[in-house]
C-alpha cells in the first residue's frame, strides 16, 4: 500500500515535471493516469488475477503436503520419478548456465590473462619498450666515441640531410 502511494506521489504529483514523454502531443504520465485509479484500486486488482490465486494454490497444496500429509509427498515423488528429476535438475538451465556462464567467463578470464596480460602488456608494452630503450642504447653507445672528429662528421651529414630535403620539399 505504501508502495503505491509512493508510486501515485511519484508519477502524478509532479515529481518528474516534464522530463517523461514519448511524443510531443500527448504526455505518458497523462496516458497512464487515464488508466490508474490510486493505489487501493491496485490492491483490489491484485486478488483477481491468475498469479494471485496461484500463489494461494500452491500454499495450499505445500501445507497439505508439509504438514496434513506429510507420507503423501514421498509416494508423489516416487510415482513420478521423471518428473520429479527434473523440476530438481530446474529442467537443466542450472548446469546450462553454470557450463555457458561460468566456464565462459572462466576460459575468457584465463585467455585475457594469458593472452593480454602476459603477451600484450607484460610482453610487448612493458618488456617490450625495455628491449628497445636497449637496443636503442647499443646502437647510441656504438655512435658516441668520444672523438670530436665523429661528431663534427654527425654535425654535416645532418646538415647535408636537412638541406637536401628543404630544396626538395
Amino acid at each position: 500500500f505504501a508502495g503505491g502511494l509512493l508510486v501515485e506521489a511519484a508519477l502524478f504529483k509532479g515529481f518528474f515535471g516534464q522530463s517523461i514523454f514519448v511524443e510531443e502531443s500527448r504526455d505518458v504520465l497523462s496516458m497512464l493516469g487515464e488508466n490508474f485509479g490510486g493505489a487501493l484500486a491496485m490492491i483490489s486488482h491484485s486478488f483477481v488475477t491468475l498469479p494471485f490465486w496461484f500463489a494461494v494454490g500452491g500454499i495450499i497444496v505445500a501445507w497439505y503436503f508439509y504438514v496434513k500429509e506429510p507420507n503423501l509427498a514421498t509416494s508423489v515423488v516416487s510415482r513420478c520419478t521423471i518428473l520429479h528429476q527434473v523440476l530438481l535438475e530446474k529442467y537443466g538451465f542450472d548446469r546450462f548456465n553454470s557450463w555457458f556462464f561460468s566456464q565462459g567467463a572462466r576460459v575468457s578470464g584465463q585467455l585475457l590473462w594469458k593472452k593480454g596480460d602476459v603477451v600484450m602488456i607484460d610482453g610487448v608494452l612493458v618488456n617490450g619498450s625495455a628491449k628497445l630503450i636497449e637496443t636503442m642504447a647499443h646502437v647510441v653507445r656504438k655512435l658516441q666515441t668520444g672523438y670530436l672528429y665523429h661528431y663534427a662528421f654527425g654535425l654535416i651529414a645532418g646538415l647535408l640531410i636537412f638541406l637536401v630535403l628543404f630544396v626538395y620539399f
